[in-house]
């Protein structure tokens, strides 16, 4: 458990000092890496299954492990969207003035169905 922890450790300094989110906006794709050094995983959606872009800041949830990371800023975020079932969150380090203008970024370059009610 302490190498696991220990791991994490130096996974949150680094990230806390060149952690990178990245947003790629295609003709087909909405496109999320979180990367250290270059190295990170990358999430990919079909634009045609996102819906709902929007400013959405998390609320904190003691008995949630993510919330636990977004205080990190590791996990969560200010701008959320939904991608068939699930709602995925990103912009964990955003104020919610960027995170507006990042949205109005996005929907500027690609057509987001509205969410379904």
């Amino acid at each position: 458990m302490w190498t696991i922890g220990g791991g994490f450790a130096i996974y949150i300094f680094l990230w806390s000092l060149v952690g990178r989110e990245r947003v790629l906006v295609s003709s087909s794709l909405l496109t999320i890496k979180r990367e250290v050094f270059g190295l990170g995983r990358l999430r990919e959606y079909e634009l045609a299954h996102v819906s709902d872009v929007r400013v959405s800041p998390s609320t904190y949830n003691p008995f949630d492990f993510r919330s636990g990371l977004q205080f990190w800023g590791v996990g969560g975020g200010a701008i959320a969207f939904d991608h068939g079932a699930a709602t995925v969150r990103f912009g964990a380090a955003l104020e919610e003035g960027e995170a507006k203008s990042i949205v109005a970024r996005m929907r500027s370059r690609a057509r987001f169905s509205s969410a379904a009610v």
